[in-house]
């Protein structure tokens, strides 16, 4: 249980332990017999169940109550009385408190449920399984939005890359334009050039000098 305790330590200090109790988790008096208790936890899919006596609550009696006090001892859960086989040590907690601060107490007290309080009244009962899978599910989705986001990021800077190398031979072309295109100063405006002047035709004088 260290293990799984460990494993989840760094819960959300915002994460209300009222969303994963058991909201008045049922109760039956000590005298009735393991047998009808079991029996009643199978059915409704139970992990631990309380016990009272005249109302009040005197213990927690679970799956591992079963096994180790009941079963391994070889008692008869027929006319075993469910207050001689229960947890009697009950650990509580506020109902406002955080999931981090439920797992601690549960990490110093070696146990994986806690019962919960408004003041004196019972509001349910904390277990561990509920809180660790929840947490669990809460990791998965941001692993799986971060992934997203990963994704995401990767595809448009491969989509770049592709626009780029298609673009590549047009940018090529135009840089070999570039280089090979004549300079101003090698630019002859044919309107400039000067032609030699003709040679002017002077017609010869017809008359002769006596």
């Amino acid at each position: 249980m260290k293990q799984i305790l460990s494993g989840i330590m760094m819960a959300d200090k915002q994460c209300s332990i009222t969303k994963f109790m058991r909201k008045v988790p049922t109760a039956v008096d000590e005298s009735t017999s393991v047998a009808e208790v079991t029996q009643l936890m199978v059915t409704n899919g139970y992990g631990a169940i309380l016990t009272t006596s005249a109302g009040v609550i005197t213990g927690i009696f679970t799956e591992r109550d079963l096994l180790t006090r009941v079963v391994a001892q070889g008692l008869n859960p027929a006319t075993t009385a469910i207050g001689e086989v229960c947890s009697s040590c009950l650990i509580s907690i506020s109902d406002d408190a955080s999931c981090q601060d439920a797992i601690l107490k549960m990490r110093a007290n070696q146990c994986r449920r806690l019962l919960v309080y408004n003041g004196p009244q019972l509001k349910g009962l904390l277990e561990l399984p509920e809180i660790a899978n929840s947490i669990a599910a809460n990791v998965d989705k941001r692993e799986w939005f971060l992934n997203l986001i990963v994704g995401v990021t990767l595809t448009l800077v491969i989509i770049v890359i592709v626009l780029l190398i298609l673009s590549l031979p047009e940018m090529l072309n135009i840089a070999h334009y570039n280089i090979n295109k004549p300079s101003s100063s090698d630019y002859v405006n044919p309107l400039t050039i000067q032609t030699s002047p003709k040679a002017e035709y002077t017609a010869p004088n017809s008359t002769t000098n006596p």
